[in-house]
């Protein structure tokens, strides 16, 4: 009992597909354990007998997999989303999206496709082979404006066979520029605004079991190779890019403190990942960033308390595996009219602009409300 108390959540089930029906009606061969990613996939048999299984490719033999739950986004969490970074076991571990780099060079440029595949749709020409279709869930509603992805050419879905089908999903991220925060002095904490701070927020998405939009966002990719959709499958929505910016009073009575609406600014990125949480596929991100402060005395002044950068930085971190990004510098770059080929060394997906124009995305900031202590004192103190 005290060597199980140590290992991390687990699940059993069945990862591969061809497998579930004998797993199912106990034609059982092999029980395959892995709690790291980097350790070995060890296997026993009924009789006891161990093996250790490839990474790369799943036995014949009907197998059982014992591995670590796969992570919940700190969103889904409320004791995570509350807690100090500091406090939150394997927190130094994780890398926060803030900052996570993909590949040795970080952002990954936009490269024209490599062209290996005949009929690859990054490339001109084609060829007389036809890709396999990716079927979609059926939708009678106009396409709206958008962002899509029409081609799939994935190679590798940076996880092994034993977690199971991929979760694949293509995102939209943008930059939050200028943060409210907190910082201390003289013993208390106060409420600070640096307009240098920014943030890399997702904000738009598709994915498996999307419902929005008409089933336009909802898609299945679970193999690898050069797939067709068939149909556009959305993933970014300009006016989805106006993102609310709420500070309130953590107690009773709750009031807001400062409400405002911000567009979220370059650099834009488009990012597909293979999901390592257990969500179900992408439901639309919260399109506002709320915290919650406690409000206090300090030398009898009132202050604001309880809120960190950090506390952000871990609502939108999480631990997924990229298959590849492109940044974009400005908006206009991001809407460039026609289609385009993003690639990295996992894959690559044609993405088609349908009515997606930089005039749709705004800039700035517009103040729904704000304390006026807030207001005369942005970047120090509140209320003196």
């Amino acid at each position: 009992l005290g060597l199980l108390s140590t290992l991390p959540e687990l699940e059993m089930y069945a990862p591969v597909t061809t497998h579930r029906a004998n797993v199912e009606a106990g034609r059982l061969s092999l029980v395959a354990i892995r709690v790291h990613s980097t350790d070995p996939i060890v296997a026993f048999t009924r009789t006891g007998a161990r093996r250790i299984l490839r990474d790369d490719q799943a036995p014949t033999e009907a197998v059982l997999a014992l591995v670590r739950r796969e992570a919940t986004d700190a969103e889904l969490d409320p004791v995570a989303a509350t807690e100090p970074a500091s406090l939150r076991a394997g927190a130094a571990a994780s890398t926060p999206e803030t900052s996570r780099q993909f590949g040795n060079g970080g952002v990954r440029p936009l490269l024209e496709s490599d062209c290996n595949e005949p009929g690859d749709p990054g490339c001109s020409g084609g060829g007389s082979w036809t890709p396999p279709t990716l079927g979609l869930p059926a939708t009678t509603t106009p396409q709206p404006p958008g962002l899509s992805v029409t081609g799939f050419n994935i190679n590798d879905y940076r996880e092994s066979w034993i977690n199971g089908d991929p979760e694949l999903e293509v995102w939209l991220y943008g930059t939050l520029q200028g943060i409210y925060g907190s910082a201390t002095i003289g013993g208390g904490s106060y409420v600070t605004y640096d307009p240098n701070a920014s943030v890399k927020l997702a904000i738009d998405c598709a994915g498996h079991s999307y419902t929005a939009d008409g089933n336009w966002r909802n898609f299945n990719l679970d193999q690898t190779g050069l797939i067709n959709p068939s149909r556009p499958i959305l993933f970014a929505q300009a006016a989805k890019l106006q993102y609310e910016d709420v500070l309130s009073r953590r107690e009773s009575p709750r009031f807001v403190v400062m409400r405002r609406n911000v567009w979220l600014s370059a650099p834009y990125f488009i990012q597909v990942i293979e999901r390592d949480d257990n969500r179900g596929g992408c439901p639309e991100p919260p399109q506002n960033r709320s915290f919650s402060f406690k409000f206090g005395w300090v030398d009898g002044k009132l202050v604001l308390n309880g809120f960190d950068n950090s506390d952000l930085q871990t609502l939108f971190s999480t631990p997924n595996d990229p298959i590849l990004e492109v940044g974009y510098p400005t908006k206009e770059l991001l809407a460039a009219p026609g289609w385009r080929t993003l690639s990295s060394q996992y894959g690559s997906i044609t993405v088609t602009n349908t009515g997606f124009t930089a005039a749709a995305i705004g800039t700035g900031t517009t103040f729904v409300y704000q304390n006026a202590c807030v207001v005369n004192l942005i970047g120090s103190r509140i209320c003196p």
